[in-house]
């Protein structure tokens, strides 16, 4: 990319892909304008950092006239007036992925893949990275307080960065290290079935160059049978796995997660994460790889590790109020809502879990309900909303929740269905009692209610 691009416009800069690299021209000294419907926590964030946003309505009268490049969300139809008048203008507009590749190009890249777990391993992975001095630039999927950002701008050539499958996006993508935390049928609206999963996550390694290393979890069966057809070195890492070179033993869960880690060549003892549950291990265990293939010494791993405290909308803690702890998490498969109810377990035991879960997205509510109603299941009491509706990827369509309140109710756990998540700050506190862990689940926007809700309990 030219340097004299000095100012970018971002055409639905609230979306997680766009605010990161909106943040990532603010952090290298550089001007950005955009737009989005509504405001959230990612608009405001990034006027902080010095964003110029426009919420509302998208019209052409928001670009202004020096604009040098812009980026959009994929979810942006060409008949978006913003983007006509760009195009118009002979600006150069890209889609998100393919801006990002863009900016990697001639860049190492450590691509974080994995149908869950993205997020928070490669925030431990950049943070890792940072705190050994190799000064990586890191794009995140969500704000990282650590960074102060959804992103870090830095001057080597390592970028570490979230590759996501979601329509083939990670394609876009040559990466040097290919991490591979999970593969899992999500996405339906993209992947008629498991093996359209599979050959997306086949293709993202084939991008890789020949010299390229891939740090892949051992106890993932899908993943094996995916790289096995790899001739690139792999380094494998787990917790149940008897092939992983990098395997945690030694767990224990209190306030913080600790576990010794086993090396081929040795071992890290009592490594100590802030995040809890299995999963995040897991994650941590992949962070470790990466840091093994680019010979970070074991002593700043431990500590790299150490120095995340979270992110936005992982497992994150956002009220304790009457004894009762809100917990904000964007669990939105099946697998994510289990493992955030079983990591509540874990951090809080003998306490009661409620899981109020607000579906994302028609299609994948209807191709996994069944497995939705068994995670919810998990949890000693259930709340389930009607599905959120994704701008651009919705349909006529009507999921019935009210039965996957009384499917989770059949399994013996007692569950309570409200249509409109609005309506949960008002209700919801007569259900509770003190010691109970509230965890609010999804990937659209049930979180607002936070704030209300802390209030009525209070």
């Amino acid at each position: 990319m030219k340097n004299d691009c000095d100012v970018l416009y971002c055409i639905g800069i609230g979306g997680k892909g766009v605010a990161s690299v909106a943040s990532l021209f603010l952090q290298m000294g550089k001007k950005v304008v955009g737009s989005d419907l509504v405001e959230t926590r990612s608009t405001k964030q990034l006027a902080k950092e010095g964003a110029t946003i426009s919420i509302g309505k998208q019209k052409k009268e928001n670009i202004p006239n020096n604009v040098d490049i812009a980026v959009y969300s994929k979810s942006i139809t060409d008949d978006n007036s913003e983007l006509i008048e760009l195009k118009n203008r002979n600006i150069s507009c890209y889609t998100y992925p393919s801006f990002v590749a863009l900016l990697t190009k001639n860049k190492k890249v450590i691509g974080i893949s994995g149908t869950h777990g993205k997020s928070t391993t490669t925030a431990l992975t950049g943070i890792m990275l940072e705190h050994a001095k190799l000064d990586p630039t890191v794009v995140v999927g969500s704000y990282v307080p650590f960074f102060k950002s959804t992103a870090r701008y830095g001057l080597s050539d390592y970028f570490v960065l979230e590759a996501d499958e979601y329509r083939l996006a990670f394609h876009e993508y040559s990466a040097q290290i290919a991490v591979v935390t999970s593969i899992d049928f999500d996405h339906p609206d993209c992947f008629p079935d498991i093996n359209a999963v599979k050959n997306a996550f086949k293709g993202f390694i084939d991008k890789m160059p020949q010299d390229g290393v891939i740090v892949a979890n051992a106890d993932d069966v899908l993943i094996k049978e995916v790289v096995s057809s790899s001739n690139r070195e792999t380094i494998w890492y787990g917790i149940e796995s008897d092939d992983a070179q990098i395997r945690a033993k030694n767990i224990h869960f209190s306030d913080k997660t600790t576990f010794d880690c086993y090396l081929s060549e040795g071992e890290i003892k009592d490594i100590t994460l802030h995040i809890p549950g299995t999963h995040n291990i897991s994650n941590a265990l992949a962070a470790i790889g990466v840091g093994k293939v680019l010979n970070v010494p074991e002593a700043l791993i431990k500590e790299g590790l150490y120095l995340y405290k979270g992110a936005f909308r992982r497992f994150e803690v956002r009220g304790e109020v009457g004894g009762i702890t809100i917990i904000d998490d964007y669990a939105h498969h099946p697998l994510e809502v289990q493992k955030t109810i079983e990591a509540a377990r874990l951090r809080f035991p003998g306490r009661r879990v409620v899981a109020v879960f607000q579906p994302h997205h028609q299609e994948r509510t209807r191709a996994l309900f069944s497995e939705f109603s068994e995670a919810l299941s998990v949890a000693d009491f259930a709340v389930i909303t009607d599905v959120y509706r994704v701008p651009g990827r919705t349909s006529e369509e009507e999921i019935p929740m009210k039965k996957m309140a009384f499917s989770v109710r059949e399994k013996g756990v007692d569950s309570l269905y409200v249509a409109n998540y609005n309506e949960l700050p008002a209700l919801l506190p007569s259900k509770l009692s003190e010691g109970d862990v509230v965890l609010i689940m999804g990937a659209g926007n049930i979180n607002t209610i936070i704030p209300a809700l802390v209030k009525k309990i209070s």
